[in-house]
């Protein structure tokens, strides 16, 4: 009943950039929270690769029957490991991270939102819009650890 929304952005954007109507729908959750992610370019950082490597070595020790549907997503998105030197180049630093409920009143168009006849879109949130519905990291931790199971 808890569902998750990553949102990334390299420097300062300010934008949430949404790519379909469907992907902020609530109804069937408790629960939907954006997880917002903003990053800085720096030599000290990861590279793409580093990180899906990183993913792919806890999906292994964790669960490693799902590592193909890991690979299948990370193809389906337009990432192939033969290209690692394209992306190798290209290092990231996290520099903030929070979490954004989505709940009644949150600006945003989802099907059920959008006159009939318009089945798809996307759109763009200013993020300044948004602070009303920002929740600490701890709290982001609570929305994570309930989807694990453990008790609120």
């Amino acid at each position: 009943g808890i569902a998750l929304e990553v949102k990334t952005a390299l420097g300062s954007g300010g934008f949430l950039h949404v790519s379909h109507l469907a992907q902020l729908e609530s109804s069937g959750l408790d629960a939907l929270v954006i997880v917002r992610v903003r990053f800085r370019e720096g030599t000290d950082g990861k590279s793409i690769p580093d990180v899906v490597q990183e993913i792919r070595d806890e999906i292994e020790d964790a669960a490693p029957l799902t590592i193909s549907s890991l690979d299948e997503k990370l193809l389906r998105m337009g990432y192939l490991d033969l290209d690692r030197d394209l992306y190798d180049a290209l290092r990231f630093v996290p520099i903030e991270f929070y979490g954004i409920a989505v709940r009644d009143g949150f600006p945003r168009l989802t099907p059920s939102l959008v006159p009939a006849g318009i089945v798809d879109g996307s759109y763009m949130i200013d993020e300044r819009a948004t602070a009303d519905f920002r929740i600490t990291l701890d709290d982001l931790k609570k929305f994570v650890g309930r989807m694990a199971g453990e008790k609120p």
